[in-house]
């Protein structure tokens, strides 16, 4: 049913463990269970980095970047393709698929109500998903606070958030630039 990775050891940030040790004692404790999470943090603090070792452990996983999915929604609007009509049915239906990691929700461009009102749909939909037991598996992230979902995306997309995903908070630090490299002369 499930692709395992081999025991193999991960190369975490250095801190990463340290910093992340409750989300990742949640994750681990689930990886095998359904399981639907929204990881929130700054800029470098991992979010992605985990959800792509967790989509090594389930082959069903489909991993969409928001800001790339409103790109190709846009482009199919624009397009003369005889297709588009299914192509972008096949685009909202992302929501409903059983495993999703849709990354970096917020970051859709341009930020037009167009934008929000096409993510907020596949949010919806994901909540829907996850409250019908279609979805099995949700990780989203994003480096918006909780409010400022809110504020983007409205009150009612925000409680559809907290009511189907765990928040997992990971720590305001950036592994990137922790290990950045500067010559100088």
């Amino acid at each position: 049913m499930y692709s395992k990775t081999k025991e193999k050891k991960i190369n975490y940030p250095v801190g990463y463990i340290k910093n992340n040790k409750n989300t990742l004692s949640l994750v681990e404790k689930n990886i095998n269970n359904n399981y639907h999470y929204l990881f929130v943090g700054s800029v470098g603090s991992g979010k992605t980095h985990l959800a792509k070792i967790l989509q090594k452990t389930d082959d069903r996983f489909k991993f969409v970047y928001a800001r790339n999915i409103y790109y190709e929604y846009v482009r199919l609007l624009k397009g003369d393709y005889a297709d588009a009509n299914e192509r972008i049915a096949s685009l909202v239906r992302t929501g409903r698929t059983r495993c999703l990691i849709f990354d970096d929700i917020g970051t859709e461009k341009p930020p037009t109500a167009a934008a929000r009102s096409f993510i907020e749909g596949l949010i919806e939909d994901r909540y829907m998903a996850i409250e019908e037991g279609i979805a099995q598996k949700t990780i989203m992230t994003t480096n918006l606070s909780l409010k400022e979902i809110e504020m983007l995306y409205g009150e009612r997309v925000a409680d559809r958030i907290l009511g189907s995903l765990t928040i997992c908070k990971f720590q305001d630090i950036s592994f990137r630039k922790k290990k950045m490299k500067v010559v100088s002369q």
